[in-house]
């Protein structure tokens, strides 16, 4: 079964939304969709998702992004310029838990539905600057990381690990507090070091060889996203420590996928992009339907392993 099948199977068992289909659903309803970089597969993925709900709805969308997950500022315009252009709603998926805020609120002025996916907005900044959202739709911020500690603590002796998170001050952050606070349970191991490597493959790789070099008896590292655990995984490979070291993702990137079915990465935690942007344009639809939009939806998330 393929990952776009299973989110599709997922989608069925959350919710069978479109058997009854939706009143006002036509080619006049047009979304607007701001996600981060499609230079990332879980991006692409998510778009795979909205495009196939928009198309099986019959409404319009048009998808923003950046070049790079570091263009913060960049994808502020995105949104303002989505929102000049009239939308009955957006979906985003905020760089960092600030940067679009400004853009939320003028949506709120405009009476444009906001559905946040993925990425949640700092909650308490948005409310003092005057702004709220419509839905948020996403996995669990911490269980990724959870998933994760859980698995080591199950599968391994014990010993030193490593956590590499995202781009500091994005809700992504979590995966690694989440990672922490479960290993922290556990007296055998020893988190020896947690850094940024800003959703970066060279970044992480830079990272992991330089707590390898000072920490040679690592046996477990936890990666935010798939793309710096590949990172890591070079750095492993490069150590000459392939098998002995755990690593393990978030994401379950096609990439990342075909390394656990080689036996190279242990694992990743997927979190079904797809399916979080067919529920995106299912929870937009209803606001501009004015029904009632749950505040969150909580996507599954799943280890993956060979």
């Amino acid at each position: 079964m393929t990952k776009k099948m299973v989110a599709i199977a997922l989608l069925i068992s959350v919710a069978l939304l479109g058997v009854t289909g939706f009143a006002g659903a036509s080619s006049s309803v047009k979304i607007g969709v701001v996600v981060k970089t499609l230079a990332n597969e879980f991006w692409q993925e998510m778009v795979d998702g909205y495009t196939d709900a928009a198309n099986r709805y019959g409404i319009q969308i048009e998808v923003g992004s950046v070049p790079t997950e570091a263009n913060v500022v960049e994808q502020l315009a995105v949104l303002e310029t989505f929102l000049a252009k009239d939308y009955d709603a957006v979906c985003i998926s905020p760089m960092t838990t600030l940067n679009l805020i400004p853009g939320i609120v003028e949506a709120n002025r405009l009476g444009v539905p906001v559905v946040a996916v993925d990425e949640q907005p700092d909650p308490d900044e948005l409310r003092a600057a005057g702004g709220y959202i419509t839905s948020l739709v996403r996995a669990n911020p911490y269980e990724p990381g959870i998933v994760a500690a859980d698995w080591m603590i199950d599968n391994l002796k014990g010993g030193k690990v490593l956590a590499i998170d995202g781009l500091p001050g994005t809700g992504g952050i979590r995966r690694g507090d989440g990672f922490e606070e479960t290993i922290a349970k556990a007296p055998s191991f020893q988190l020896v070091s947690r850094q940024p490597a800003n959703w970066d493959r060279v970044q992480a790789l830079n990272v992991a060889t330089n707590v390898l070099e000072a920490h040679p008896d690592l046996v477990g590292i936890y990666c935010a996203n798939d793309t710096m655990a590949l990172g890591a995984l070079e750095a492993v490979r490069a150590a000459g420590l392939e098998g002995k070291v755990a690593v393990i993702g978030t994401d379950a990137i096609p990439e990342a996928l075909e390394a656990i079915e080689k036996g190279q990465l242990t694992g990743t935690v997927a979190q079904y992009p797809y399916e979080m942007g067919w529920l995106a344009i299912e929870q937009a639809m209803k606001a501009v339907e004015k029904r009632p939009v749950p505040k969150t939806i909580d996507a599954p998330v799943a280890l993956i392993t060979k």
